[in-house]
């Protein structure tokens, strides 16, 4: 059997690469799990990153229009919840992750092929569901418009560009 020597040099110069390495991996796992509030085109990518790293791209591509949908009211509620509160540095972390989650339903549906896309029933079932009287009973603003801050409802074609 042929067995290869190894210098303790070696064996020295190989734990220092080791000690380095894993010191830059704290540090872009620190990067990737500490949320930027101050600066948001470069928080959006990081939360981006960081949303992926946490819940893994398979989990995006198993969402439909509606969870992303409801994803992105859940958190956009939290960041108005937040600046009502007075917590600006919670409302802009709330609304860069609502960015990411934005930028993540973007990338999972460019992974979509075309078939896929168009054969999903479900979503087209939810569509229908989402037009119903029932729906719109519980869902008010679903294919109506949403409330303004004095409560009035604007209709989407009424909106400005």
């Amino acid at each position: 059997m042929n067995e290869a020597v190894v210098s303790a040099d070696e064996v020295e110069r190989l734990r220092k690469r080791i000690a380095a390495l894993e010191t830059e991996l704290g540090r872009l796992q620190a990067l990737l799990i500490t949320p930027e509030t101050e600066d948001f085109d470069i928080g959006v990518p990081f939360e981006a990153a960081h949303q992926t790293y946490r819940w893994g791209e398979k989990h995006d591509a198993r969402k439909n229009a509606f969870d992303w949908y409801w994803l992105l009211g859940y958190l956009s509620q939290k960041a108005a919840r937040a600046a009502v509160a007075g917590d600006d540095k919670k409302a802009r972390h709330h609304i860069i992750s609502s960015a990411a989650a934005l930028r993540n339903w973007f990338l999972a549906l460019a992974r979509q092929s075309e078939e896929e896309k168009t054969s999903n029933k479900e979503i087209k079932a939810m569509e229908a569901s989402a037009a119903s009287p029932s729906a719109q009973a519980i869902y008010p603003f679903v294919n109506t418009g949403f409330p303004e801050p004095d409560g009035k409802l604007i209709a989407d074609e009424d909106r400005d560009g």
